[in-house]
């Protein structure tokens, strides 16, 4: 199960000739992984996801088997997470 919360963030960028915004949207996803049991599921998914470009936060939690993301779709999307999940050996629920 994966719930996911987009907002748009702004931020400025400044040029010789002034300054200009540029969107970028950041999505926070939370998705629900079953396998993940220990220290080392934490560590194993934690690390494979933290390298994605995008990527701004991970946090894997073990009592309700989640992982919560946040990233830049602009950047990733949420099919190259799970990929990258099963790639890893944990499967991400539906």
């Amino acid at each position: 199960m994966a719930n996911i919360n987009t907002r748009e963030q702004s931020s400025k960028i400044a040029k010789k000739e002034g300054t200009f915004t540029m969107a970028a949207t950041v999505q926070d996803i939370t998705l629900s992984v079953p396998d993940v049991s220990c220290e080392h599921c934490v560590k194993t998914i934690d690390g494979a996801l933290a390298v994605l470009p995008g990527v701004e936060t991970v946090s894997t939690d073990i009592p309700t088997k989640t992982v919560h993301l946040r990233y830049d779709s602009s950047q990733l999307s949420a099919e190259k997470i799970e990929a990258v999940l099963d790639d890893a050996g944990y499967t991400v629920a539906k």
